[in-house]
């Protein structure tokens, strides 16, 4: 899938920032997703709103996790929008091996955008 999405140049660009960061680095990675996750699933339990400032904090920490995996790039940035529109931000988590929904992955989109705002 991510084929689809991002040039080689990107992939091969992905792949050294993903060699320079380290397997322990990627295993945190993926554990704070986790957590971002959990927090989202427990603000939306709870009946909270994107905009509060749990949702937020949560927001701006996958945002730095983004920037983490794009090394910053603004066009590795735009690619990986780009696939998530398309083809869904809970399924691309589901290929990561997140168990999130689409509503979840779109609170939290909502949450970054508030967090970009702020």
């Amino acid at each position: 899938m991510i084929e689809k999405y991002f040039s080689d140049k990107q992939l091969k660009q992905l792949d050294t920032v993903r060699q320079e960061l380290g397997d322990k680095v990627i295993s945190d990675v993926e554990v704070r997703w986790n957590e971002i996750f959990g927090g989202i699933k427990q603000l939306m339990s709870d009946g909270k709103a994107a905009d509060c400032q749990e949702a937020i904090q949560l927001g701006k920490k996958a945002l730095d996790l983004i920037e983490l995996f794009t090394g910053g790039d603004d066009k590795l940035k735009a690619s990986l929008n780009n696939m998530q529109h398309s083809e869904g931000g809970a399924n691309m988590m589901a290929q990561g091996g997140h168990d999130v929904t689409q509503a979840e992955f779109d609170f939290l989109s909502h949450a970054m955008g508030n967090a970009q705002a702020s």
